[in-house]
């Protein structure tokens, strides 16, 4: 039977016991953009019977609670380093170096923080036609927030003069889950979901649009051709890029 990776790890199963003579450094301390690259490299690796591995996690975690966002096994050598891509991640992240078996590993080092400078900024941005094909529904991903979020848009990518505000939000917790891991040690927030109207569309309309706000931060600026209006329009979908 196929086995998923992370259900070998056993988060309480873990020891706690850092040292000072193992090292781990991830660079670069900041990360922009979700899919950047950060290298963590380690020095004076001791020879140990089981394997190492590095774990990433969110700085709020807890690594006897949950399991690692990712993770690699690392070589034995004394002084090395792998490298991770950091995904949409809402929170700053580190690095943890364990050895031993997955179910039941000992955490020997622990990396520098990594910030993440667009922590608010939206993801997962999408469009949804509706009956109207003068109206779209721009719905993305983003921080919990008291700040209003919303859909600039316009005809030039330099002069989004039009905006439209959410009109729903929405999220998940464990609770909603079917059970497993996605409900217990693989859980962690998924941000919340918005979704704004914006309408008064011409027809077959080249318009520039980014979401988000100034205090949280803008997606990058997006483009789609408006449908047709007519019949075959409930039918035809927004031409995106």
């Amino acid at each position: 039977a196929l086995v998923e990776p992370f259900s070998l790890i056993r988060p309480s199963a873990i020891t706690l016991h850092p040292t000072h003579s193992q090292q781990l450094d991830a660079s670069p301390p900041v990360v922009w953009y979700s899919g950047d690259m950060v290298t963590v490299s380690w020095k004076d690796l001791l020879p140990r019977l089981h394997p190492y591995w590095i774990g990433v996690y969110l700085v709020s975690d807890d690594v006897t609670k949950t399991v690692p966002m990712r993770y690699k096994f690392v070589t034995s050598e004394r002084s090395g380093s792998a490298v991770f891509k950091v995904l949409n991640a809402r929170e700053d992240v580190v690095f943890y170096l364990f050895n031993g078996p997955l179910e039941k590993s000992v955490l020997v080092a622990k990396s520098n923080i990594v910030s993440v400078a667009t922590q608010g900024k939206p993801t997962g941005v999408r469009l949804a036609l509706t009956k109207d094909p003068s109206t779209l529904h721009v719905t993305w991903t983003s921080v919990a927030s008291d700040i209003p979020q919303r859909v600039q848009f316009g005809t030039t990518a330099s002069s989004l003069d039009r905006e439209a505000l959410t009109y729903m939000q929405s999220t998940y917790s464990r609770d909603d889950l079917c059970g497993g891991a996605a409900s217990s040690v693989g859980y962690r927030d998924p941000g919340v979901f918005y979704t704004a109207r914006i309408d008064t569309l011409d027809p077959l309309q080249r318009y520039y649009y980014r979401v988000g706000s100034e205090e949280g931060g803008w997606s990058d600026v997006n483009d789609f051709i408006s449908p047709p209006h007519s019949s075959s329009s409930s039918s035809s979908s927004p031409s995106s890029s």
